[in-house]
């Protein structure tokens, strides 16, 4: 169950990097990085409320700036391929 809850984390800090760096439009990956840094403030408290395993704290603690990152590059690559659709 817990792998599914992992799961949800990355896609949802994925979505959120990914919008939050094309309404940006600048400096992409770095907001990104932002949306996956408050994402794992966030999944930090959650981990300290409840008991988890160790393996999902490893996890936890990864996935976050992982898929905000991903997210902000995904965003420059959509915008770099939309610039170069427009010219």
């Amino acid at each position: 169950m817990l792998v599914g809850v992992a799961v949800v984390y990355f896609v949802a800090t994925l979505i959120g990097g990914w919008f939050g760096s094309r309404i940006a439009r600048r400096a992409q990956v770095i907001h990104g990085l932002i949306i996956g840094m408050v994402m794992l403030g966030i999944g930090v408290l959650n981990l300290m409320a409840l008991p988890h395993p160790v393996w999902f704290w490893v996890v936890g603690l990864a996935v976050f700036p992982i898929a905000g990152a991903l997210g902000g590059l995904l965003a420059k690559r959509s915008a770099s391929a939309f610039e170069s659709q427009r010219a």
